[in-house]
């Protein structure tokens, strides 16, 4: 029971972060002329007694007993990444293609946190401006209605208030189906596929969501070409662990490979916007296409990253200038309520 708990928490914990810190302690071993066995059990001794020390302990049984780093890791790491392994195996460098990886990895990682930190911001601006209004809708106004009478009020108050009590009455719906229709649109990026999504992949998000996964897929590529994996092994392993809409078009591409296509022909299949497959088909009939690849992926993923961040700052603004709109509609609602009383005007 122990060691089956020890194996599920070790996988879970085996992320993005803990898999790159380990192939950068594995690159610096094999380039100081160590073995994968003494990085293994370096790691091993550095966890210790926690479920990833049991995982390394784990694999370095497996080592001692003969069994290579590429089947030690088999079900603990994505088959991309085995790839990486397995191809350094085979050629007996695998500090090569495992630099490859950690550059591929690194770039990940940055574009993770880069769009987590460009949306996070704006989404706290606007989190903060529809409680403002719902506060301001739910306990204010109701206390201001009930102790003035509003049928001498100017029109200004009249249609804020009556704009608080509709949103009083349905704005639990109203962000229930906010909610319910954002859930939908993130679940359609990566699962839509077919006439339905083709049609979209030039709205935004999904236009957004198919620059950036079609721009990690070339990044990839490149880093699998240049540790020696082939167009089609290089495409079974990525598509293994892809989303529905990434496989959709991973299929057609080793379909076009099979029937003896080059790369840019093969990945003309409408998974990159126009630009990036025009620019991939052109490179592919010279020298250096990884190369290419690795420049044309990084860059439309900067492209997209520095949309997004420009995107982000309009939304921040937008809620915050929305926050100062409804304060200042809301003093003048008040204004409008109160000036009546001051200039002794009836009820």
């Amino acid at each position: 029971m122990l060691n089956e708990m020890n194996f599920w928490l070790a996988k879970r914990t085996f992320g993005l972060r803990q898999r790159l810190a380990f192939y950068r302690l594995l690159l610096a071993f094999l380039e100081d002329n160590n073995t994968v066995l003494d990085a293994v059990n370096e790691s091993a001794e550095f966890y210790g007694t926690r479920a990833l020390g049991f995982m390394f302990r784990h694999w370095l049984r497996q080592l001692r007993n003969g069994a290579k780093l590429a089947e030690v890791v088999d079900g603990w790491i994505k088959p991309a990444e085995i790839a990486f392994i397995q191809a350094g195996e085979e050629r007996a460098n695998l500090a090569e293609p495992l630099g490859n990886l950690v550059l591929l990895l690194e770039k990940q990682d940055e574009a993770s946190r880069k769009l987590v930190e460009t949306l996070s911001t704006p989404i706290g601006y606007l989190i903060m401006f529809l409680t403002t209004v719902f506060g301001i809708a739910l306990y204010v106004v109701p206390e201001f209605a009930a102790a003035m009478p509003m049928e001498n009020a100017q029109w200004i108050s009249r249609w804020f208030f009556s704009a608080c009590e509709w949103l009083a009455q349905w704005g639990v719906w109203i962000v229930f189906w906010f909610i319910v229709a954002a859930v939908v649109s993130v679940s359609s990026l990566a699962y839509l596929t077919g006439p339905v999504r083709k049609a979209l992949d030039g709205l935004p998000p999904y236009s957004i969501f198919r620059r950036i996964q079609s721009s990690y897929f070339l990044i990839s590529l490149s880093s699998l070409f240049r540790s020696g994996v082939g167009i089609q092994e290089a495409v079974i392993a990525t598509a293994e662990f892809a989303s529905p809409w990434m496989k959709s078009h991973l299929r057609v591409v080793s379909r076009k490979v099979r029937e003896g296509m080059n790369e840019g022909d093969a990945l003309q299949t409408g998974m990159m916007p126009k630009d990036m497959a025009g620019e991939v088909q052109r490179y592919a009939r010279l020298s250096g296409f990884e190369r290419a690849c690795f420049r044309i992926g990084n860059s439309n993923m900067t492209l997209q990253l520095d949309r997004l961040a420009r995107w982000a700052t309009f939304a921040k603004y937008f809620a915050m200038f929305g926050m100062a709109a409804l304060i200042g509609t809301f003093l003048f609602a008040i204004m409008g309520v109160v000036a009546p009383l001051l200039q002794n005007k009836p009820y």
